[in-house]
C-alpha cells in the first residue's frame, strides 16, 4: 500500500504530492517516492461573471470552464496574463502557476449608440432614443404643421 503525504510549498499557487510505493514516507533504502506538483490555474474575468479556479497538475491541461458573461460585452476568449497577452489554448500544459484574463468586446449595441443596451437601463434607453426618433418624425409630419 503506497503512502501519501501532501504539503503546500513556496511560491504561491505551487503545491505536491508525494507517494511512496513501499507505503512508507520516507522511502525506505532502495524505495521509490513519486511526487507530483499542482499548479493554481486562476480565471480574472475582468469583471465578468466568477469562473472558478483549477488545481491542475504538472503537465497535464486546464479544463476549459464555461464562458463568463458581462452586461453589454461579448466574451472573446481567455489570454495569458493580461487581455492583451496571446489566446489561450487549453490543450497547452501547465507547469507553473497560471493566470488567465477575459477578454471582451463591447456589443454592437453598445457600440453605434454608446448606450447599454442590457438590463432595464437599456431598455428605458432603447425606449427613450425610440421616443426621440417619433417626435422628430411627428414633427416633420406635414399633417402637424401649423396653419
Amino acid at each position: 500500500m503506497a503512502a501519501t503525504l501532501s504539503s503546500s510549498v513556496t511560491p504561491p499557487g505551487v503545491s505536491y504530492t508525494a507517494t511512496a510505493a513501499d507505503g512508507y514516507i520516507p522511502a525506505s533504502s532502495g524505495g521509490t517516492v513519486t511526487i507530483v506538483f499542482h499548479f493554481l490555474v486562476g480565471f480574472d474575468s475582468a469583471s465578468g461573471s466568477l469562473v472558478a479556479d483549477q488545481i491542475v497538475d504538472d503537465g497535464d491541461a486546464a479544463t476549459e470552464p464555461p464562458a463568463p458573461t458581462r452586461g453589454g460585452y461579448e466574451f472573446t476568449g481567455w489570454h495569458l496574463g493580461t487581455t492583451s497577452g496571446a489566446l489561450w489554448n487549453f490543450a497547452t500544459p501547465i507547469t507553473a502557476p497560471t493566470t488567465l484574463v477575459a477578454g471582451w468586446t463591447v456589443q454592437t449595441e453598445l457600440a453605434a449608440t454608446g448606450a447599454d443596451t442590457s438590463g432595464l437601463a437599456g431598455l428605458a434607453w432603447l425606449l427613450l432614443l425610440t421616443g426621440a426618433a417619433a417626435v422628430t418624425v411627428r414633427r416633420r409630419h406635414p399633417a402637424d404643421r401649423p396653419k
